[in-house]
């Protein structure tokens, strides 16, 4: 019964990914899709920590589970695909920096979510500041990898 509420909870996830305002510029894709990842953790707190923050239970008898939250993880996939347009890169390329892009959409989502960052004397808008920081720095991050990897095959010619 779990792996079915939870499998319910990344089908919930993956239609709010999807909703997002689309861009035909990836980067600005990207910005979307984090801001629905944040607004899906932090309007559906606890199913985000049922999905992130239970122990699954036997996958093998939870195979729907497996896929649906596959299907999350390959709408990131889909949505850093165009930027890598033209610079060689492979699958575990993309791979790699969809876990860099979730993992940092994760950790301020959790972060926004945690009850000790109301102690940490914080001004009112840094939280603010902070997701906007985040956001802005993932960006800078995928950039700078596009660049690297484009200027790599430029150089391997």
């Amino acid at each position: 019964m779990l792996a079915e509420v939870i499998r319910r909870c990344f089908r919930r996830f993956t239609v709010a990914l999807n909703s997002r305002n689309r861009s035909d510029d990836p980067i600005e894709d990207m910005r979307a899709l984090g801001t629905s990842y944040l607004g899906f953790a932090l309007q559906n707190p606890l199913e985000y920590r049922l999905m992130f923050g239970t122990p699954w239970p036997q996958v093998e008898a939870s195979p729907d589970l497996v896929i649906d939250s596959r299907h999350s993880f390959n709408v990131l996939r889909e949505a850093l695909t165009p930027l890598y347009a033209g610079t060689g890169a492979g699958a575990d390329v993309i791979d790699a920096d969809a876990m860099f892009v979730w993992s940092s959409m994760h950790g301020l989502a959790t972060i926004l979510q945690s009850q000790v960052m109301q102690h940490m004397d914080l001004k009112p808008n840094v939280m603010q500041l902070a997701t906007a920081n985040v956001m802005q720095m993932v960006d800078l991050a995928l950039v700078a990898r596009i660049s690297a990897l484009s200027s790599a095959k430029l150089l391997a010619r």
